[in-house]
């Protein structure tokens, strides 16, 4: 089972050239971010983001909340919403970019009775999802999603940030 620290001190092992991991916020943050997206969000995404406000790992990117537009969860999110040519339905919640404009997302009605986890599904910027054919599903939850972002950094970068 993935946990937090292990995706923490994984990050901690990366070179600063390479790395950055955004310091955690405070949890009326979190509170404000639920109140404008109309939704709860996941008690793990929730603790991480207290501990870790989001990374940027070579190309990789999590969203947490930021004065920057480009690593926020809410300003991708309404953007994504609102003046896409592809709207991103409301329960899906954008937190990785794919580097296309296609995203990661959680998909916030999948939150489990304990509102722990929820799946994480890939939203293709251009295509036109629904109900019959909806995004497919990524990771089952949010830790799972993580790690298997750091997996695939892993696969050609060294810790120090050369090239495997």
């Amino acid at each position: 089972m993935i946990t937090i620290k292990m995706i923490t001190d994984e990050l901690e092992k990366y070179d600063k050239t390479i790395c950055t991991v955004f310091p955690g916020i405070q949890t009326w943050e979190i509170k404000n971010l639920e109140q404008k997206l109309k939704w709860r969000l996941p008690n793990n995404l929730k603790i991480f983001l207290e501990k870790c406000n989001g990374f940027k790992l070579v190309s990789e990117v999590v969203y947490g909340i930021h004065s920057d537009k480009k690593f926020d969860i809410y300003e991708n999110y309404i953007w994504e919403k609102e003046e896409s040519n592809n709207p991103i339905w409301d329960y899906l919640l954008p937190i990785s970019p794919d580097g296309s404009g296609s995203h990661y997302c959680i998909d916030l009605k999948s939150i489990d009775a304990d509102y722990n986890e929820c799946k994480v599904v890939y939203w293709q910027h251009d295509y036109n999802y629904d109900e019959q054919d909806p995004p497919d599903v990524e990771s089952d939850t949010i830790l799972d999603f993580f790690w298997e972002l750091l997996e695939t950094v892993k696969l050609s970068n060294n810790y120090d940030g050369t090239d495997k």
